[in-house]
């Protein structure tokens, strides 16, 4: 039986860019189910969400953070495979999100991961961005549990490890075509951009367990990736 794909985007003040990326979702022939979380937005996010048919919608009033939202994102999911994509996503086309759906459906490798064009430099030079949003796997790789009480940031980090305690071979797919924007361009302030990288970076080495198994963490991923070319 063929596997069905369920999308999960977690929205926070993203009225202004997230009508895109659930346009190019909910019509997307591999994506069966489209669940869109409003993590307790100040902002239309809400509103803007309630535009589309057809969609489960979860909606909070206080800000919990993307752990949380794709919690509760997976909670309601009801196929196997997953694909996470972050609700500001510029660029993103269909054929970006075949290609990272059909490497796993495909079983040409566990997971995937994408790798947007202005990934930090680093990212992009190894291939691999560790804290990419955009992301396909088995449901059965990620509970509630694992993700009850964590920071925003966390999640990524956490898929992390259940890929490497699993020894999943990871798929790198590029999307040179596709940005995120960054926080100090969200906020409208450089300073407090710079302040939310660092709370990010505190949560997401913490997550790891400290820089030293953050730092093999990445390095363990780069042993197990393959890049996709398309």
């Amino acid at each position: 039986m063929e596997e069905k794909v369920s999308c999960i985007i977690p929205a926070y003040n993203e009225g202004k860019r997230v009508s895109k990326v659930i346009g190019i979702a909910k019509n997307h022939p591999l994506i069966d189910e489209l669940i869109v979380i409003n993590d307790g937005s100040s902002d239309d996010t809400k509103e803007v969400i309630k535009k589309f048919k057809g969609i489960k919608i979860i909606s909070y009033q206080k800000n919990r953070g993307k752990s949380f939202a794709v919690m509760k994102g997976l909670e309601k999911a009801r196929h196997s495979l997953i694909i996470l994509l972050d609700a500001d996503l510029g660029g993103l086309t269909v054929k970006n999100i075949s290609d990272l759906i059909l490497p796993v459906k495909n079983k040409v490798v566990d997971v995937t991961i994408s790798l947007r064009k202005n990934s930090p430099l680093l990212w992009r030079l190894i291939k691999m961005d560790s804290l990419s949003g955009e992301r396909v796997f088995s449901k059965e790789l990620i509970n509630k549990e694992l993700l009850a009480g964590k920071d925003s940031f966390e999640v990524e980090t956490i898929i992390n490890k259940q890929i490497l305690k699993n020894k999943l071979k990871v798929g790198v797919v590029p999307w040179m075509n596709v940005r995120s924007p960054w926080k100090y361009e969200k906020m409208g302030s450089i300073v407090k951009g710079v302040k939310k990288d660092i709370i990010m970076t505190n949560q997401v080495i913490n997550a790891a367990g400290g820089i030293i198994k953050f730092t093999r963490q990445i390095y363990t991923l780069i042993m197990r990736r393959k890049v996709i070319r398309n």
